[in-house]
């Protein structure tokens, strides 16, 4: 019963202490899923060969699948700290332009200032912007459980 409630709070915690682990963890389970599906499309292929039918466009398949699975499954870290940088710059660079047309179209100098550096300082530090974002997660379901045991327990 107290399951789910410890599991949220080790996530929670996993998540404060190690914020990249998070996407690492999606990463990795993105090329398990990979890996399992050329195992599948190679058990097809194999099965296909006996009726000489269709097979070598699974084992092709199987072939990128398990190649694509494996780069993912040994490179998830890499693979996390440069997708979760891109997708900060690119928002931060979406701000900054919602500030310069703040300024320019509408003339909200002080909204916009706000804006243009919020944006910079999150292009600029992507990293580190989307590492308190996740930080803020990991409090949040620390947060959730203790609340939802609290609330279990009263009931």
């Amino acid at each position: 019963m107290y399951l789910k409630f410890i599991l949220m709070l080790i996530l929670g915690v996993v998540i404060v202490i190690i914020p990249n682990s998070l996407i690492s963890i999606l990463i990795f389970s993105l090329g398990c899923y990979l890996f399992l599906l050329g195992i599948n499309s190679l058990i097809s292929s194999v099965s296909l060969i006996r009726y000489g039918k269709g097979w070598k466009y699974d084992g092709v398949r199987a072939i990128l699948y398990l190649l694509f699975g494996s780069l993912i499954i040994f490179n998830a870290g890499y693979i996390a700290t440069i997708l979760s940088g891109f997708i900060f710059v690119i928002i931060g660079l979406f701000i900054l332009a919602v500030g310069i047309i703040a300024i320019v179209r509408t003339k909200e100098t002080s909204a916009g200032i706000v804006l243009i550096v919020l944006g910079l300082l999150i292009a600029l530090f992507p990293l580190g912007v989307s590492n308190f974002i996740i930080r803020i997660i990991g409090l949040t379901l620390i947060g959730l459980s203790v609340t939802l045991l609290v609330n279990t327990k009263s009931s």
